[in-house]
């Protein structure tokens, strides 16, 4: 404790131990609780706030945040002060999302049937897409209209919150259908 008048720190027994405890740091666990997290830990100050915690993620669901318990418990924020003095873990807490579904539209070319749709969730990447294969044509990729639109790459952040199709392009490429045979291989032997 601090008297007004001297402005001089008066330390009573065991509190020393304690001052000297709390300027330590421990590290907190990040469980993201069948999610994933860029971080597995953080180093915090007790008496100190938190600070800014990574987000997690998780297919399909939404982050809600960082509690001390698995299941309910209370949410710990950047501005959450550091009570514990001992290593402790956090635990990501999720909501469900709704599921869209995703339709490719090989516009002429094939596609297994299992590949034509899937679920997609809002703020996930698209991932990788079945390429389709046409003859004569090369694939230039899924785009968001027929003709058009914008291409879709694998790191592509869904924004839409409804079912969509996505279509594929094409550029004619007579190559991609012809195969050459070098006729000498097909010759009948030769007798002398």
């Amino acid at each position: 404790q601090t008297t007004p008048e001297s402005n001089v720190s008066i330390i009573t027994p065991g509190q020393g131990e304690q001052i000297e405890k709390q300027k330590e740091k421990i590290a907190v666990t990040l469980d993201p609780n069948g999610g994933e997290c860029s971080r597995e830990a953080v180093q915090v100050q007790p008496g100190s706030v938190y600070g800014a915690l990574p987000d997690a993620k998780r297919t399909g669901f939404a982050f809600t945040g960082w509690y001390f318990t698995r299941n309910g418990g209370t949410r710990v924020t950047e501005n959450t002060i550091v009570t514990l003095s001992e290593p402790h873990t956090l635990y990501a807490h999720w909501s469900q999302m709704e599921a869209y579904t995703l339709s490719l539209d090989p516009q002429g070319g094939r596609l297994l049937r299992s590949e034509l749709t899937r679920s997609i969730y809002p703020g996930d990447a698209y991932g990788a897409l079945p390429a389709p294969t046409q003859p004569g044509y090369a694939f230039d990729g899924w785009f968001t209209a027929p003709d058009g639109g914008d291409l879709i790459a694998p790191e592509t952040i869904i924004t839409v919150q409804a079912d969509q199709t996505l279509y594929a392009h094409w550029t004619y490429d007579p190559f991609a259908y012809w195969t050459f045979v070098d006729t000498a291989l097909c010759l009948p032997e030769q007798r002398s």
